[in-house]
Formats: C-alpha cells, structure tokens, sequence
C-alpha cells in the first residue's frame, strides 16, 4: 500500500513538471497578469500544501507514539 502511494506520488510528479517551478511567475508562465495571478494563486496552493502535509505527518507520529506508549504494559 505505501509502496503503491510513493509510486503515485512520484508518477504525478513526473506529469506535471511544468507545474514544480518554485515562483509565482513561473508557474504562470507566459508573463501576463492573467498568468502571474494564476501562478501566485498555485504558489500558494502548493505553499499551503506542503504545510499542512507536515503538519499532518508530525500529528500522525505523534499520535502513534502515544499509542504505541499507551500499549506496552
């Protein structure tokens, strides 16, 4: 299952490469304003992203810790 997701999680990496610039401009690409709001507004998306994806992963050990405390006797 884990493997399965990691693959995923690389294949859609690999499809969208247009999408991994680090930029607000870049991810709009042609320069326009259309294009710069639209690539702020993916920036910020991804930003967002990756944040609570981290945050949810140190919860998740956490949590895990806790309960693997709780279980030994």
């Amino acid at each position: 299952m884990r493997l399965a997701r990691r693959f995923l999680l690389a294949a859609g990496a690999l499809c969208l490469p247009a999408m991994a610039w680090p930029c607000a401009v870049c991810f709009g690409g042609k320069g326009v304003p259309v294009g710069f709001y639209r690539g702020f507004f993916i920036a910020a998306i991804v930003t967002l992203a990756i944040t609570f994806t981290l945050i949810g992963a140190i919860v998740r050990t956490i949590l895990k810790i806790e309960k693997h405390r709780e279980a030994r006797p």
